[in-house]
């Protein structure tokens, strides 16, 4: 079944080749469902959601309707997984990435990913994270390797040769990080949903560049990649302007 889905107008028309983008929760009719991530990749574009218990990624036509290309419930950890004590504030699906037809999906709670790959439409695999804490906000950078959030660390995801995970944590002032975009030139915009939200810049080296304060009552519900440039999109479904360089 085809869905027309209206609250995809404004986006799909700004999403370029590398975007990552969690457009929860956005204002307007017909909003998205919570846990929705739009993501772009070899000029295709997909949704991807988490709705009841199974994992669900469409792909979106330039007239921006839907077309299911998986819904399947993620494989059972061998274990128990970790759960967080707040795990049921926390959200099933925090984040969502693509690099080369593998989507790489953030089970919250579980403290776990999800690899499953989109040219054949299959999981492939289930990966624990038990040293994590909430992992969300998956991005890749220019050079395929993948970061995302733990608590409030900065992580890379290095994947040894055996295919084992070793998660490098890196320093970082962050408060409550919910969304991550990597640009083509290595810089990351981090969005923090704390005490005062903002948009913050760092290097590609992670150096800060610039802290970007919101207005009262705003914060940013998703970023968005137009090409090489960052699309931020504020919690009113605005999209919020960015300072020249």
């Amino acid at each position: 079944m085809v869905r027309s889905l209206t609250w995809l107008a404004m986006l799909v028309a700004t999403t370029g080749a590398r975007a990552e983008l969690a457009p929860a929760q956005l204002a307007g009719a017909a909003a998205p469902p919570a846990e929705t991530f739009i993501l772009t990749s070899g000029g295709k574009r997909f949704v991807v959601s988490h709705p009841q218990e199974e994992i669900r990624v469409e792909l979106i036509s330039a007239e921006a309707k839907l077309t299911p290309l998986l819904s399947a419930k993620p494989p059972v950890a061998e274990t128990s997984p970790i759960l967080a004590d707040d795990a049921a504030k926390l959200p099933k699906l925090g984040g969502a990435a693509i690099w080369q037809n593998q989507l790489v999906c953030c089970l919250t709670r579980e403290s776990a990913l999800l690899f499953i790959d989109l040219k054949a439409a299959r999981i492939t695999s289930r990966q624990s994270l038990p040293d994590f804490t909430a992992p969300r906000a998956a991005a890749y950078d220019p050079t395929g390797r993948l970061w995302m959030f733990s608590g409030n660390s900065l992580t890379e995801i290095a994947i040894t040769s055996d295919g084992h995970f070793n998660p490098i944590h890196h320093e970082g002032n962050f408060d409550q990080p919910e969304h991550l975009a990597i640009t083509a030139e290595g810089k990351f915009y981090v969005a923090e949903h704390g005490a005062q939200p903002r948009l913050g810049i760092l290097s590609a080296e992670r150096k800060p560049l610039q802290s970007i304060a919101f207005a009262k009552g705003e914060w940013c519900a998703a970023i968005t990649m137009n090409g090489a440039e960052p699309c931020v999109w504020l919690n009113s479904a605005k999209r919020f302007a960015l300072p020249k360089k």
